[in-house]
């Protein structure tokens, strides 16, 4: 990673100190690369670099994946969940082939496309928030702790109700309600968990307000939150579009979750890591539809010796042909709402910020906590990450924890790994 460029033997750079510092320099070369090699045995580490990527390349079969264009973490692990439960795999392709060999196969395509297009109004990300009581504030507290849920989504993905992606004519306690408007405000003690698709565009698309105005897609998990934690001022037009329960896809998923749970427990280093990443990145895959991507013209100059890239105007659409959006819904919608009830059970004045599957609380003792919420070792329940006696959290997804001298136990600042050496900083 030192050597910038090998034109020969004798004309090559490479670089000591690190970038950015007063330490830094290049150094432009005219003596033998290979005599270098072999003095600051460099060759040493180019070697065991060579050996550690083969044996990864065939631990989990890269080339595998490429040849079968699985190209993405997201994408591996579904094509897992397709090989762990046959019987889900083999209803894709059963219906895939329905549509193929229908007659109308076209218009089927296109309602099919309309009806993931109006679900994917529904389908949202997890909760990232700061506490506009205590937003910006450096805070000391005698009773600081970090709760994690243990793999929270596979824990939901593998245990809650998911809806089948075709409409159901029958009414089911599975719904996404579509308001044209709303009118309400959180009550007070609760979490404002109403907030639009983030590319909405809008005061309640960027941030989670006390009070909601306007157009939204609900879940029915979060119907009932509505219901349960705001006064509704006013609702204008609205439908409920009703599913039935997907028993292959719930199977599928339980089997996948038990899978890789398993491997996660007994794994240690990479394969552990691997596990987490199969874990936590099929249920967003099912999601995978209609995906706006750049498209370019990539050409290679030879004379310059250098690969040019222009942007096109258009842009291409990819994605599953048959996703399953109202389940990637319903279970991003029950992770937030399961984290919304357990900041009202905790109590919102104690909760500084949280981000997904965590929260960071304040000012009450650890026996208080557990009498409000689950804390244990089972998946999908809180554990203790960290206590701590400091606190900031500037805005969500930018937070730092700290001892009683201030220094750093974790911390997250939002587009950089930068890591401070004290809280104040």
């Amino acid at each position: 990673p030192l050597v910038h460029y090998i034109n020969s033997d004798t004309d090559w750079k490479y670089n000591t100190g690190k970038e950015g510092t007063p330490t830094y320099q290049e150094h432009v070369m005219t003596t033998s690369f290979k005599q270098a090699l072999v003095e600051k045995r460099w060759t040493e580490y180019a070697i065991r670099d060579t050996e550690i990527l083969e044996a990864l390349a065939i631990e989990y079969d890269f080339i595998k994946h490429y040849d079968s264009s699985h190209l993405s973490i997201a994408s591996i692990a579904f094509d897992s969940l397709l090989q762990t439960c046959p019987e889900y795999a083999e209803f894709r392709h059963s219906f895939a082939k329905s549509i193929a060999s229908s007659d109308d196969k076209e218009a089927r395509k296109e309602a099919l496309k309309k009806l993931n297009e109006r679900a994917k109004l529904a389908y949202k990300g997890g909760i990232a928030w700061t506490n506009p009581l205590y937003a910006d504030h450096l805070l000391t507290t005698e009773h600081g702790y970090h709760l994690d849920y243990t793999s929270m989504y596979p824990g939901i993905y593998g245990g809650y109700p998911l809806p089948y992606f075709e409409p159901s004519s029958v009414h089911t306690d599975l719904f996404i309600i579509h308001f044209e408007y709303l009118h309400a405000t959180v009550k007070d003690g609760c979490f404002p968990l109403l907030k639009n698709r983030t590319d909405a565009k809008g005061m309640n698309s960027d941030y989670y307000l006390s009070e909601y105005n306007g157009p939204i897609s609900l879940t029915s998990v979060e119907y009932q939150y509505l219901i349960d934690c705001y006064d509704i001022h006013e609702i204008g037009k609205y439908e409920k579009v009703y599913y039935a329960r997907h028993t292959r896809l719930e199977k599928a998923l339980r089997t996948h979750r038990d899978k890789w749970y398993h491997e996660k427990e007994i794994a240690t280093g990479a394969r552990k890591a691997y596990a987490k990443l199969m874990l936590n990145s099929c249920y967003g895959y099912l999601g995978f539809f209609n995906s706006e991507r750049n498209k370019y013209k990539i050409r290679y100059d030879k004379k310059e010796n250098k690969i040019e890239k222009e942007l096109l105007e258009d842009k291409t659409m990819t994605g599953l042909p048959y996703p399953e959006v109202p389940a990637a819904a319903f279970i991003t919608a029950y992770g937030r709402v399961k984290l919304a009830r357990d900041i009202n059970a905790i109590g919102i004045d104690h909760v500084v910020c949280c981000d997904t599957d965590s929260l960071f609380i304040v000012d009450l003792d650890y026996d208080t906590i557990k009498s409000r919420v689950t804390i244990g070792d089972e998946i999908g329940q809180f554990k203790l990450e960290h206590t701590f006696k400091q606190i900031i959290s500037i805005k969500a997804k930018t937070y730092c924890i700290a001892n009683e001298d201030g220094v750093p136990i974790a911390q997250a600042t939002a587009g950089s790994n930068y890591k401070f050496k004290h809280i104040e900083n």
